[in-house]
């Protein structure tokens, strides 16, 4: 009776085994799956929002369909999984940026923007330079010239003193 209990015990455990290594090998193919059908989705958003003008909607970003913490399996993935919730974070900012932006901004590239403000910037920093100049290059003109009068005349003063001193 000892050996038919040891015997149907080393059966139902292969049997737990092997529906455990099927079960793995099941979850393999779907989590590959996955990832696939998440890089297709990633590269056909990516192809949508680059053209705005074709008026179709991208869809929510690909951190919305991803696994959670507790189904991934290694630190890679977990990574993998804080990088695509980043990016749709930065996404939905770039599009609260976009909203806020006029119509005929919207097809410039991110980083055409921070050249554009930095343009601007020094456009109107020159431009104050150039009115400041303008402005007070008269002034200085006229107070050098004072300067030089001023310096003739007691230039011409002392010359006399000492001409008259020495006479």
């Amino acid at each position: 009776m000892l050996q038919d209990v040891r015997s149907s015990y080393r059966t139902r455990e292969e049997q737990l085994a092997s529906a455990a290594r099927s079960y793995k090998k099941r979850l393999q193919r779907v989590t590959n799956t996955h990832h696939t059908l998440l890089i297709a989705y990633r590269a056909q958003r990516e192809q949508i929002v680059a053209k705005p003008e074709c008026g179709l909607n991208p869809g929510p970003p690909e951190g919305t369909f991803s696994l959670d913490p507790s189904e991934l399996r290694d630190e890679t993935e977990k990574e993998l999984q804080n990088l695509r919730q980043d990016k749709a974070r930065l996404e939905a900012q770039l599009q609260e940026a976009q909203d806020q932006v006029g119509e005929t901004e919207l097809r410039w590239l991110p980083g055409q923007y921070s050249a554009m403000n930095e343009a601007t910037v020094a456009e109107a920093q020159v431009s104050e330079l150039q009115d400041y100049i303008d402005n007070h290059l008269a002034r200085y003109k006229q107070e050098i010239n004072n300067l030089h009068r001023r310096h003739g005349i007691e230039e011409a003063q002392r010359s006399q003193s000492a001409h008259s001193s020495l006479l």
